[in-house]
């Protein structure tokens, strides 16, 4: 009888850390998706692409940062199912641009965001609600002068182009966390609210 009152015990336990780490799951998700690092409105509302995505690279393509790209649409490829993401040559064809170079440049582009721009080394801007149509970041491969630093803000910006447009000092080891960091890999914790964000998980 004491063993199965103890076996009984152990499984609420269990059940209830579960449901706690679940919660902070959820608490996170409507941190970084229900809210936005600029231009945040106070609406809670969801963006998210609902068709394919096709990245045009403009600037300058180094290597380590071409292939991290690739690297990082793997990934995400991996872990999101409703739509695919993919590097296109044609420009025509693409709904989302990525940039490395100066802050300058890409002013050029991105011509009414110039002081966010001059203020940040990375830089992600969606367009359309509630399905995002089109998406272009930056990543400033001057002023980020590490190899890390870039491959870190090409990550985030990336990821934040999908929806998650929100940083956070709950979780150092996350690619959203809001102080400065090089991470190039994501938490678990990212993973799962990417899930949620596209595969209802």
């Amino acid at each position: 009888m004491k063993i199965n009152n103890l076996i009984l015990l152990l499984s609420c336990i269990s059940s209830l850390s579960f449901s706690q780490t679940q919660q902070e799951v959820v608490d996170y998700f409507n941190s970084i998706c229900r809210k936005s690092e600029y231009n945040d409105d106070g609406s809670g509302r969801l963006k998210k692409w609902n068709k394919d995505i096709f990245i045009y690279v403009k600037g300058k393509k180094i290597d380590y940062l071409m292939s991290e790209l690739q690297s990082v649409i793997n990934e995400l490829n991996q872990i999101i199912d409703p739509i695919h993401i993919r590097i296109t040559n044609d420009e025509l064809k693409s709904n989302f641009t990525v940039f490395f170079g100066s802050h300058d440049d890409y002013k050029k582009i991105l011509k009414y965001k110039d002081d966010l721009i001059d203020d940040n080394w990375g830089l992600a801007t969606i367009y359309g609600y509630p399905n995002i149509t089109y998406a272009t970041l930056y990543v400033d491969i001057y002023r980020a002068k590490s190899v890390e630093a870039q491959k870190h803000l090409l990550r985030e910006e990336l990821t934040q182009c999908l929806g998650l447009m929100n940083d956070s000092y709950d979780y150092p080891e996350s690619i959203f966390y809001q102080g400065w960091t090089e991470t190039t890999k994501y938490a678990e914790i990212d993973k799962k609210i990417i899930k949620m964000l596209y595969n209802n998980e």
